[in-house]
């Protein structure tokens, strides 16, 4: 279980090599700020692994993790000199904070711009003061009361005018026949682990998934990603070893997309149940968003 005051970093940022030099400098200066990454480099690409060992956030240099990690990313994408840079990113972390787990997601846009998605899970609101839900005096109520009936009276005129009913239609169906309509991208993992979609609660909120075991699911948790490569042998390419990692620390991530093509939110999908049988059904709850979902990238 995390412990408060520390943070960890996973995924992984690829794309073309600024330079050997610059890159390696770069490592060093974000382990001088907390930021430890593992940098591969092949032919004209690198790939920089986050470290995902637990750390204290007093390690930190500079503000906070998510700052800490955006002005390093910014130094990153400085090393291009303004050009644009094909980066793929899964970079992600994860501090607790105050009681409180805080996830973000960090993407590098095409200009060079950092962009972050961030959600504060574990904490709870406040209970409502003594006496806040008292009874109201009937009169007061009956006066409420007309004035809804007038209001949703009005609303209902102005909608016969303002409403899209074709575009309506078309979200109760998608409510009706929930599971219809909605892609599942599951590629980074699918020699390992196999998910596909049971059902879409649009209305309740959640995803039904079923989970099974992917053909090279005992070659991976037979795997010892610690044991150095031998002699003449060949190293693991960093998407699979992103996939094995998956199912070593039992568990990865679905990310959700609106109907608009705009990213949510994710959630996590634990696997210690194919430790013991073959699939089961999960459930992962859908971002709270005015737009319908449309898409589902499941990820290490």
């Amino acid at each position: 279980m995390a412990v408060s005051g520390t943070y960890t970093l996973d995924g992984l940022l690829q794309g073309p090599n600024p330079g050997d030099e610059a890159v390696e400098h770069w490592v060093q200066q974000a382990a001088k700020s907390g930021l430890d990454f593992s940098l591969e480099l092949d032919g004209g690409q690198f790939s920089l692994l986050a470290s995902n060992a637990e750390k204290k956030s007093s390690r930190l240099v500079g503000g906070d993790l998510q700052s800490v990690m955006t002005a390093a990313l910014e130094a990153f994408s400085a090393l291009y000199g303004g050009s644009p840079a094909p980066l793929y990113s899964t970079l992600r972390s994860r501090e607790m904070r105050g009681g409180a787990e805080i996830q973000t997601l960090y993407f590098i846009q095409p200009d060079g711009k950092v962009s972050v998605q961030s959600r504060k899970i574990g904490t709870e609101a406040p209970p409502p003061p003594p006496g806040a839900a008292a009874a109201k005096p009937r009169r007061h109520l009956l006066l409420q009361s007309c004035g809804l009936l007038v209001l949703l009276t009005l609303l209902g005129i102005v909608s016969l005018f303002l409403v899209d009913w074709k575009e309506l239609f078309h979200r109760t169906k998608m409510i009706v026949q929930p599971s219809q309509g909605v892609e599942l991208v599951s590629t980074a993992t699918a020699d390992y682990v196999s998910v596909s979609i049971k059902s879409v609660k649009q209305m309740d909120g959640y995803v039904e998934l079923e989970i099974k075991r992917g053909p090279r699911w005992a070659e991976a948790r037979a795997l010892d990603l610690n044991e150095p490569i031998p002699h003449g042998g060949t190293a693991i390419p960093w998407r699979d070893f992103l996939a094995l990692q998956a199912v070593k620390r039992g568990y990865m991530y679905c990310c959700f997309y609106d109907e608009r093509g705009v990213y949510t939110g994710e959630s996590m999908i634990p696997l210690d149940q194919l430790n013991t049988q073959e699939s089961f059904l999960g459930q992962t709850a859908i971002p709270r968003t005015r737009a319908m979902l449309k898409k589902l990238v499941v990820k290490p």
